[in-house]
């Protein structure tokens, strides 16, 4: 077992396995789209980073406990063909499926799948590139607002490599095994509880775990970086309604700090654990 990519810890009776799938070097401009240039380069120089590189893990969780294997988020998939990302070429070689065999869980093993929201780096791994589905027994979740916005006209003008992942890896999951969450909070078995986090996108997800007094929350895109935990008003451009986005970061910090909840960030260097913490000035994260 590669400690680089498979991490894993228990939380009470639930077996938590992290599975590292890939990397993608994002742009300052982007994850942070209305910070000054100068005051950016100096923050980001604490995380080893630069203004034009900004490395950033994408994260799956598996986990075992009684008779459950439960999978949130499939990664970014496996494609042969490069795609275009930003007017520039890219290999999209997503390793999850892969680091699941290397813990012995196939696909066919899975009994849930929870698919926090719809962008390409959380769904690409849904169905294999010649179109099977990787998960054929598992009862698929997602948010109903989530689906209505991508698979509506409301999304018409999102990136088309948004829409090729939509495509490809949710409009088929219309003939399949998939229950859309209604509600604001929903357990869905025994210490899984599916909270809405809306922001990033109209039906985003975060997962509660809770086991033997012991509770993890795996944020998804809540936050992308420490620096959005840090400085709550700072933007990102991958935030479809900014003002929900940093309601659902507070709601999450308040969450986590208030439980003494693990938190599992998807985007933060690998495992992504830690806790976040108040200081004078408000938040922040303290990796595990």
């Amino acid at each position: 077992m590669d400690p680089n990519y498979i991490h894993q810890v228990s939380l009470g009776d639930i077996k938590c396995t992290l599975l590292y799938d890939m990397d993608f070097v994002y742009r300052g401009q982007d994850f942070f789209r209305n910070v000054d240039e100068e005051i950016l380069v100096r923050e980001l120089i604490e995380y080893g980073q630069a203004l034009e590189r900004i490395p950033s893990p994408y994260i799956g969780l598996l986990l075992e406990y009684e008779s459950n294997k439960i999978l949130i988020d499939t990664g970014v998939g496996y494609m042969e063909q490069a795609q275009e990302i930003n007017g520039q070429q890219f290999k999209l070689e997503g390793r999850l499926q892969k680091l699941l065999r290397r813990v012995g869980v196939d696909g066919h093993d899975i009994t849930h799948l929870i698919l926090t929201h719809f962008h390409p780096d959380h769904i690409g791994g849904v169905y294999s590139s010649d179109g099977q589905l990787l998960y054929p027994n598992a009862k698929i979740y997602a948010h109903a607002d989530e689906w209505e916005y991508w698979m509506g006209g409301k999304s018409s003008q999102q990136p088309s490599i948004f829409r090729y992942f939509i495509n490809e890896n949710i409009a088929p999951l219309k003939d399949e095994n998939i229950y859309l969450v209604g509600m604001n909070e929903e357990e869905i078995v025994k210490g899984v509880r599916l909270i809405k986090t809306s922001g990033h996108t109209p039906g985003h997800l975060s997962v509660a775990l809770q086991s033997q007094g012991e509770q993890l929350l795996y944020i998804s895109d809540t936050w992308l970086h420490p620096l959005h935990i840090r400085h709550l008003d700072w933007e990102t451009v991958y935030d479809l309604d900014q003002d929900l986005a940093r309601k659902s970061r507070i709601f999450m910090l308040e969450e986590a700090y208030n439980n003494n909840m693990l938190v599992q960030s998807f985007h933060f260097p690998f495992p992504g654990l830690g806790h976040v913490d108040k200081v004078k000035d408000g938040w922040t994260w303290v990796p595990k």
